[in-house]
C-alpha cells in the first residue's frame, strides 16, 4: 500500500511539473514558431462594420524560408483572390482579371493579421502588457496590434489549444472595444509538404482563373462614398459608358476613378504599386501614401488625395455599398 501511495505522489508531482505555466507561453510561443518549417490552415472569417458583416473562407499556407499563400473566398458572392509572397515579391492575384498585381511591400510581417500565426506571435511577443490565462484545455492571451493599414484596431483576444500551442480562435477589437474582425481556425497542420510550384505566381494565376470560368457581366452603376469628411462636397463628375470621375472639393479634396472593366485593356490599376495590400469592401485592394484601390463586382475603384490620410482614405473607401448581383 506504502508503495502504490508513493508512486502515486510520484506522478502526481511529475504531471504538476509538467504544466505550462502562464508566463512561460510567451516564451515557448517564440520557440514553436521559430522551429516550424511550415504549415497550412484553413480558417473563416468574418469582418463586421456597423452592421455590416462579410464573411470569407480562408486558407493559409506557408513555407520556410519566407512564403506565404493566403487564399480568400467571399462568401457574398463566391469571388476568390489571393495574396502570394516569393522569392520574386509580393503579389495580389485577382482570378476575374487574369491578373497579377505587384506591391512594394514587406508583407506579411510588417503588419498585425488574425490569420497568420506568425504575425499573431509577434504581437504576443511585442507587447510588454500581453496577458495570458490557462483554463482546462484553451490558453487565452491578450494583447495589443499593429495594423499598419486600421490604426483603430487595438487589441485581440488570442484563443489557443493547450496541448499544441496553435490558434483556435481570434479577435480583434477597436479602440471602443467592439469586435471587428473573428477568425475561427477549422484545420491546423505542421506536417504539409508543398510541391516546387505550390507558391509560383503564373501558376497560381493560371489555376483559379481556368476554376474561375466564364465571368458574367455586371451592371454598370456609378457608386458613390456613404462617407466623407465634413465640409465635402461633389464638386464635379464626369461619367461615360466606360469610367465615371467623381471630383470632391470643399474644406479637402479628393477624386474618384471608377472603371467599368470588361477586358485587361479597360483596366486602370498598375500592375507594380507602391503601397501595402489591404482588405476592403470584401476584397484585397491596395493602400499607399496618397490613394487606395480595389476591384469588385466588375469595377475598378481608386481614390486619390493629396489631403486624406491614410485612415481618411479607407474610411472613404470602406463606406462604398457595392452590390455583387450581376
Amino acid at each position: 500500500m506504502k508503495k502504490i501511495l508513493s508512486f502515486l505522489i510520484v506522478l502526481v508531482l511529475l504531471v504538476g511539473c509538467g504544466k505550462l505555466k502562464e508566463e512561460e507561453v510567451p516564451v515557448e510561443l517564440g520557440k514553436k514558431i521559430t522551429n516550424i518549417d511550415g504549415y497550412y490552415s484553413k480558417a473563416l472569417m468574418e469582418v463586421k462594420r456597423g452592421n455590416d458583416v462579410k464573411k470569407y473562407d480562408l486558407e493559409i499556407s506557408y513555407s520556410e524560408p519566407n512564403y506565404f499563400k493566403v487564399k480568400m473566398i467571399n462568401q457574398d458572392n463566391n469571388s476568390t483572390q489571393m495574396i502570394l509572397k516569393n522569392d520574386e515579391g509580393v503579389f495580389v492575384i485577382t482570378p476575374e482579371l487574369n491578373k497579377s498585381f505587384q506591391f512594394q511591400s514587406e508583407w506579411p510581417l510588417n503588419t498585425s493579421h488574425a490569420y497568420l500565426y506568425q504575425s499573431l506571435v509577434s504581437d504576443i511577443l511585442n507587447d510588454e502588457n500581453t496577458s495570458v490565462v490557462i483554463e482546462e484545455d484553451e490558453i487565452i492571451i491578450r494583447s495589443e496590434v499593429a495594423y499598419k493599414t486600421n490604426s483603430d484596431l487595438k487589441t485581440q483576444k488570442v484563443v489557443l489549444d493547450v496541448k499544441t500551442l496553435l490558434p483556435k480562435e481570434v479577435i480583434v477589437y477597436d479602440s471602443k472595444m467592439e469586435p471587428v474582425i473573428t477568425v475561427v481556425f477549422i484545420e491546423f497542420d505542421l506536417n504539409k509538404k508543398f510541391d516546387n510550384n505550390y507558391f509560383d505566381k503564373e501558376l497560381n494565376l493560371e489555376a483559379e482563373t481556368l476554376a474561375l470560368g466564364e465571368g458574367g457581366d455586371y451592371l454598370r452603376e456609378v457608386n458613390y462614398p456613404n462617407y466623407y469628411p465634413e465640409g465635402v462636397r461633389i464638386v464635379s463628375e464626369q461619367v461615360t459608358s466606360d469610367y465615371a470621375i467623381t471630383c470632391f472639393g470643399g474644406d479637402t479634396g479628393f477624386t474618384i476613378y471608377q472603371q467599368f472593366v470588361d477586358d485587361l485593356n479597360s483596366s486602370i490599376l498598375p500592375q507594380f504599386i507602391y503601397g501595402e495590400p489591404i482588405l476592403v469592401n470584401g476584397t484585397f485592394g491596395a493602400l499607399g501614401p496618397t490613394s487606395i484601390s480595389w476591384y469588385s463586382a466588375g469595377s475598378e475603384y481608386m481614390i486619390v488625395s493629396n489631403n486624406l490620410t491614410q485612415d481618411e482614405l479607407f474610411e472613404v473607401a470602406r463606406s462604398f455599398t457595392i452590390e455583387y448581383g450581376k
